[in-house]
């Protein structure tokens, strides 16, 4: 992972956060946390310093994708990466694809902001509600970014969700989003079902839904001790006010249920089997 300037697309965002974004993030590491692939080739944000940009790397392409559909792996939506979701997005018009496999499996940390921008490549989502948080008390509302159409997926993608153990709250919301605004059904959703021996290693409930608390935590630190102190400071809700915490998303909605055996096992065993649905 490396560190240093670059430059944000903040021409492409027609909201007032813009420019704070674009110096909040403009010395932020810089680590490429997605991975567009096709059936031929795949790319990915590689190089360090100024040379840090989408670049091809064929040898992670996915032989058994059809033709026209893209495979998108997130494994971390942090602010430092905002910018690199318009460019997926417009190298993706430029392959002209049609299909979009979103892999939230194994996305390991998100920032609501970052989930905004992800949100406002969608033209369904653009400038609307995608998420509340709130402390019990206050409710903040965050409405998704939007971009011109150069650097959003075409409004007739058809897409998919790949979710699961490491699935987490905004994430969830997210993809709420995509259903209620009528981009996907819960049944575009693919839910990774996990084996009972490994639910009962990790100390979960085998039911078929995303595990994640549903709720924000706060950190705070006291300088005098040294020590932290962890606590839940709110929830997350759908636009529809779903709870995340309380109504986790799951097979009981009519996601499609996806066999995983063991997380460890087959990266790309519950992919395959995504595929050969679809292909029906």
């Amino acid at each position: 992972m490396n560190s240093g300037e670059y430059n944000t697309l903040e021409l492409l965002h027609n909201g007032s956060d813009a420019t704070y974004l674009a110096e909040k993030t403009s010395s932020a590491f810089k680590l490429s946390s997605m991975l567009l692939a096709t059936n031929s080739s795949a790319w990915a944000f590689l190089g360090s310093g100024d040379d840090f940009a989408l670049k091809e790397s064929a040898e992670d392409a996915y032989a058994d994708l059809p033709d026209g559909t893209g495979y998108l792996r997130v494994d971390c939506l942090e602010e430092g990466i905002l910018y690199q979701v318009p460019e997926i997005a417009a190298k993706f018009n430029e392959l002209g694809l049609d299909t979009l496999i979103i892999d939230l499996r194994y996305e390991a940390a998100v920032s609501s902001s970052a989930m905004q921008a992800f949100a406002g490549c969608f033209p369904q989502l653009a400038g609307k509600l995608i998420l509340s948080t709130g402390n019990y008390v206050d409710t903040q509302d965050l409405n998704a970014f939007a971009y011109d159409a150069g650097h959003s997926f075409p409004e007739d993608t058809k897409v998919y969700v790949m979710a699961g153990n490491y699935t987490n709250s905004v994430d969830s919301c997210f993809i709420g989003a995509l259903i209620c605004y009528g981009v996907m059904d819960y049944s575009d959703v693919y839910m990774s079902v996990y084996s009972d021996e490994y639910c009962e290693e990790r100390g979960i409930e085998n039911n078929g839904s995303v595990y994640d608390v549903g709720v924000s935590i706060g950190v705070y630190y006291n300088p005098v001790t040294g020590s932290t102190l962890e606590l839940q400071t709110g929830v997350f809700t759908w636009v529809n006010n779903r709870s995340t915490e309380e109504n986790p998303l799951g097979i009981a909605d009519g996601c499609t249920a996806v066999d995983a055996p063991f997380v460890t096992n087959g990266y790309n065993e519950e992919l395959a089997q995504l595929l050969a649905d679809i292909a029906e």
